[in-house]
């Protein structure tokens, strides 16, 4: 995990998360569902995404991006505390840490590197990416939420 402490690290592994939500439907390109357990059991080593220049790329231009966001529509996003889980007892394996909250719904903001945005643009929205919307809107109970891509 990217700069957390121990006791994030732990809460965050206890339930599914948005990122995970694509892997155990069987639609994430970078782990399966069956990743997801042993990482869960601890029968497999959480990875080290410290150095990774995605995440990298994500914690350094999430602000910008989320400024973008309520700027396009004429509004402030807040930015979600990430030490703030978010449960819902009806799905009690799941948690979800928005990036932001606009007009009381939740967003969820990309930062993906220029490939997978022009892909996006050809293709549509990847599997991983659509997975993680319902999850989040299921866990935080909103009708709706903000989706954004920001290169």
């Amino acid at each position: 995990m990217a700069h957390r402490s121990k006791s994030w690290v732990k809460r965050w592994n206890k339930t599914i998360g948005g990122s995970r939500a694509a892997a155990v439907c069987g639609k994430s390109k970078f782990q399966t569902a069956l990743d997801v357990y042993r990482e869960m059991r601890g029968e497999q080593p959480l990875p080290d995404l410290s150095d990774n220049p995605d995440v990298r790329r994500g914690i350094l231009f999430e602000g910008i991006g989320l400024r973008q966001v309520g700027e396009l529509f004429g509004t402030k996003v807040t930015r979600h505390p990430q030490s703030k889980f978010i449960t819902n007892k009806d799905f009690p394996f799941a948690h979800v840490l928005p990036d932001g909250w606009m007009n009381g719904y939740p967003v969820e903001l990309k930062c993906p590197r220029p490939a997978r945005v022009s892909d996006v643009a050809l293709r549509g929205l990847s599997e991983d990416y659509i997975c993680q919307a319902p999850h989040n809107m299921a866990v935080t109970g909103a009708p709706r939420l903000y989706f954004a891509l920001f290169c």
